[in-house]
């Protein structure tokens, strides 16, 4: 995934069924992030929640071609 562009949370929210190994490619829809609960003085509550969802633009929705030693090493 280093090649490619991929923001960490992007990579992190991948699942399978994101890959079409047929054409190539592997579609970018969702990422994941933690979001926190604050007190009132500012302090973190607790460890955050783990949340996948759509990018903040519209842009960050994007198809990513899917390099030859990707596909290699995901395909096996």
């Amino acid at each position: 995934m280093y090649f490619t562009g991929n923001r960490i949370g992007e990579a992190l929210a991948y699942q399978w069924k994101d890959f079409n190994f047929e054409r190539r490619y592997f579609l970018v829809y969702k990422s994941l992030t933690i979001e926190y609960d604050f007190d009132e003085n500012g302090n973190t509550i607790g460890r955050g929640k783990t949340i996948v969802k759509t990018p903040k633009t519209e842009n960050g929705i994007r198809p990513l071609p899917l390099l030859d030693i990707l596909y290699e090493v995901l395909y096996e």
